[in-house]
């Protein structure tokens, strides 16, 4: 007997199937990895509140950048929010005009955080200072994590450079499983980081 000829839509179908099945299991790697990372802060976060317990000094005065850092953070997930409603509309433009607004808060958020560092320093917390080296430490491991977000944004824009110059072209990559499950990734990915940097500030408002 002849076996039956799969058509070209049954062919995309398995397809589509086979990668949904694939980052399936990718969502599940990246929720185990950011419940690690939330255990590493919270560990980190005891370590200061104890600290603090016995050390009236550990208080410090944050610079009103980290405030302004913060706004940027949020309203870069707001950013990739309107990112994936404009994929799935289809709306080229608009798409590529939220990524470049969330390129330039996440940008805007990691040089002010490395400014808002040397504003800390300047008005008298060094390294040495026991509250300011939480800070220090905290929002450091925080900001190679958000590095790491914008590398992989860099990467996904760079691999699908070419379709995204072409509306005529652009069919292909708004139809791309692939390309919509990263996406939806990122954005959870993203809305952790910005979530965690709320709570750490809050917590070094609150010493």
């Amino acid at each position: 007997m002849k076996e039956p000829v799969s058509t070209p839509f049954q062919k995309e179908k398995s397809y589509e199937q086979t990668v949904v099945k694939r980052y399936r299991n990718y969502r599940m790697l990246l929720y185990a990895s950011l419940l690690g990372i939330s255990f590493m802060f919270i560990s980190l976060l005891f370590m200061y509140f104890t600290t603090s317990r016995y050390n009236s000094s550990i208080s410090i005065s944050l610079p009103p950048l980290f405030y302004f850092n913060t706004i940027l953070l949020v309203a870069g997930s707001f950013c990739i929010i309107l990112a994936q409603n404009y994929y799935k509309d289809d709306a080229l433009a608009a798409y590529k005009k939220a990524l470049l607004a969330f390129s330039v808060c996440g940008l805007l958020f990691f040089a002010g955080q490395v400014l808002g560092w040397y504003l800390l320093f300047q008005n008298g917390y060094p390294l040495s200072h026991l509250g300011a080296s939480y800070l220090y430490m905290l929002s450091g491991m925080h900001l190679l994590h958000t590095l790491g977000g914008l590398v992989f944004l860099t990467w996904f824009l760079v691999k699908n450079k070419t379709l995204l110059e072409d509306y005529a072209i652009s069919v292909v990559y708004f139809t791309d499983p692939v390309v919509k499950l990263q996406l939806n990734l990122f954005g959870l990915y993203w809305h952790f980081i910005a979530i965690l940097w709320v709570l750490l500030l809050l917590s070094f408002m609150v010493i």
